[in-house]
């Protein structure tokens, strides 16, 4: 993503519990997208990190195993510098279900 040169030294980071609901797949995407489009001037690049960060948030809220394992969070974390970003999202997950190991592959 394209920033001001005098901000070169900026990094950025983002790290929030979210409740595994299909509403805040949404409410995420906007945001994240918001936040880096006010930080950064590459509109597109931040487009495509919150669809990024969108698809994460729906194979979380779609392949999580919410009932087995008593969590009703899974965690999202955006971290990165001028030039990249990493998108992670972690939710629970039942051993052995089928869709998780397609997911996977």
């Amino acid at each position: 993503m394209a920033m001001d040169p005098k901000k070169a030294t900026f990094a950025f980071s983002l790290d929030v519990p979210v409740r595994g609901e299909w509403a805040n797949v949404d409410l995420l995407r906007t945001s994240v997208q918001n936040c880096f489009a006010a930080v950064f001037s590459d509109i597109d690049g931040c487009h495509a990190l919150s669809m990024v960060t969108a698809e994460l948030l729906e194979n979380a809220v779609k392949y999580g195993s919410w009932d087995h394992h008593g969590e009703q969070a899974f965690r999202l974390r955006v971290i990165g510098q001028p030039d990249r970003a990493l998108v992670s999202v972690e939710n629970p997950v039942a051993g052995g279900d089928p869709k998780v190991g397609e997911l996977l592959d």
